[in-house]
């Protein structure tokens, strides 16, 4: 593995050279795209192709997922502008905020992918390796530059690994996808346990570093990133990165597509091994090519989040919050890691103003962050491998959960996944789902997996623990029940994750059979369905 080879990106500031660039690439699709409908080339070629370029096919024929790339989650009102009109003009005129702070439009024809495109590149947008077997979005803490408690600004360590990576040769034939994020502080603001590599800010006699962790991910089989080293000179930081990259890269066992993430080698091989490669790598390939970046300027001004339910935005709304971001803020948003908008640089005297006016146009100003601020991935609704309709469930949990009064209660998270690949994060839930099926009486059913005890608890990230399944129906009945349960026997004050610790699975488990039955007919027919479920999987293209 050379190198990165990324040097005129690395000092880019989406200028007009980036601009032109991001442009022939869209031509360079459109002439692919053109090949694959005349027959010119096969499937499985175009498939790998586009993926690397964040384009997904949908359950439904004829129609790609466009995945956005938004390095942090942080967007100008020009570029929301930009998603809305992209939205519109090819999409199904709204767009989708995921948990690692992307936007997706959907229903775009493969006949309009390049228009979308060049509309997105004239802003800056690039879907480029927004997908395939390379380097993800690089995430962050949202509120970096504003995280109370943050070592430092991790803003401009996630661009310049953004730019250090993207397009580069060095990363070209990843065994599988890799996912990097950055928090503020230990307090992992920014869900790294979750992910391939976790840089968490740290000041150490004065200096910036960062204490990196490996092998963390969900899916299937969920694992908690391991520490690496407690700290990395920022000086070090590109250098150390490439070798991890390097490591994976080499020494990963392609046979088997199911293990190809980073978690399954730091596993297999164990942690000292992991880290002896990387030190190995680091001395054969000498002072990386790596340039402390710049910090940005602080920001002023505090922010104001938009409660999105389950991360879906129309283009009406997306050029809305542009305009208002631009009125009362200065001009920025972030999107959030549970699908929701920050509107920057809010003066407190325009706060009251900006929350007025977003009530009166019909955002959610409460509520954020809390029971009924539920996380879904789309589901079924448009994904190839999507079991259930996960955004329709959770909806229904949402409008189940809008009276509970208990402010305890409320702070309990609910996050569902429409299989087990966990693009909901339903493993880090204090309540999770995740969709599946069932037989009843010799039909195909729909049917969630409950877990509970997911989040941060005591300095860590802590995994769900199953306590059964019940029929889609059932889900939110299941829901209330636990949450009931907590109110009814915790202790003073006691939170959720607390509760979950002194009572152990087995009480959960407990409550979960006492669920009554709905009726048959309607427990064969999923939320937001009309007909009867059938199970309809489609090629897994986030292993292709």
């Amino acid at each position: 593995m050379r190198s990165p080879c990324n040097s005129a990106f690395r000092t880019q500031r989406w200028g007009r050279e980036m601009q032109e660039l991001l442009l022939r690439e869209a031509s360079e699709f459109r002439a692919e795209a053109a090949r694959f409908l005349a027959g010119a080339i096969d499937e499985e070629r175009f498939r790998s192709y586009r993926l690397r370029r964040g384009i997904y096919g949908q359950r439904q024929a004829g129609v790609q997922m466009v995945r956005i790339r938004i390095p942090g989650g942080r967007v100008t009102g020009e570029r929301l502008l930009a998603i809305a009109e992209a939205a519109e003009r090819f999409g199904h005129g709204y767009g989708h905020i995921t948990t690692r702070q992307d936007v997706q439009l959907y229903y775009v024809p493969l006949e309009r992918v390049a228009d979308t495109m060049e509309l997105l590149a004239r802003a800056g947008l690039t879907t480029r390796e927004a997908g395939g077997n390379a380097v993800r979005n690089v995430t962050a803490c949202p509120l970096a530059g504003r995280c109370p408690g943050q070592a430092f600004d991790v803003r401009p360590f996630c661009d310049a690994v953004t730019q250090r990576y993207l397009r580069s040769e060095a990363t070209a034939r990843l065994p599988r996808k890799f996912k990097i994020a950055f928090s503020c502080s230990r307090r992992d603001c920014g869900l790294g346990d979750i992910n391939d590599l976790a840089a968490a800010a740290v000041l150490r006699d004065g200096t910036r570093g960062f204490r990196l962790r490996v092998g963390g991910g969900l899916g299937p089989s969920p694992q908690a990133a391991q520490t690496l080293y407690e700290f990395v000179p920022a000086a070090d930081l590109g250098g150390v990165f490439d070798a991890v990259l390097q490591v994976f890269d080499r020494f990963t066992d392609r046979t088997d597509r199911h293990r190809l993430r980073l978690k399954f080698l730091v596993r297999e091989r164990g942690l000292e091994w992991f880290r002896e490669r990387v030190e190995e790598r680091r001395a054969a390939s000498g002072p990386a090519d790596w340039q402390v970046p710049e910090p940005l300027p602080l920001p002023a001004g505090g922010q104001v989040c938009v409660a999105v339910p389950q991360g879906n935005l129309s283009a009406h709304r997306f050029r809305l919050l542009a305009s208002l971001a631009g009125e009362y803020g200065d001009a920025t948003l972030c999107f959030t890691l549970d699908q929701n908008v920050l509107v920057n640089g809010v003066a407190p005297a325009q706060a009251p103003l900006l929350l007025q006016h977003l009530a009166g146009a019909g955002f959610q100003i409460e509520g954020a962050g809390e029971s009924t601020d539920v996380v879904t991935c789309p589901g079924a609704t448009t994904c190839n491998v999507g079991l259930t309709r996960s955004m329709d469930l959770g909806a229904e949990l949402a409008r189940m959960l809008a009276a509970e009064r208990d402010l305890l209660a409320r702070q309990i998270t609910l996050r569902v996944s429409g299989c087990p690949h966990s693009c909901g994060h339903h493993h880090i839930g204090n309540i999770g789902l995740f969709g599946g099926a069932r037989t009843l009486d010799g039909e195909a059913a729909p049917f969630y997996q409950l877990l509970v005890g997911g989040g941060q608890y005591g300095g860590e990230t802590r995994f769900g623990r199953p306590i059964g399944a019940v029929a889609a129906r059932q889900a939110p009945q299941a829901v209330r029940r636990i949450i009931t349960f907590y109110k009814a026997e915790r202790l003073p004050r006691e939170t959720f994750l607390d509760f979950v610790e002194r009572r152990g699975i087995a009480a959960f488990r407990s409550e979960l059979a006492a669920i009554t039955g709905q009726e048959m007919e309607e427990m064969l027919i999923d939320w937001g369905a009309q007909e009867k479920f059938a199970v309809s999987v489609g090629q897994n293209e986030c292993s292709a």
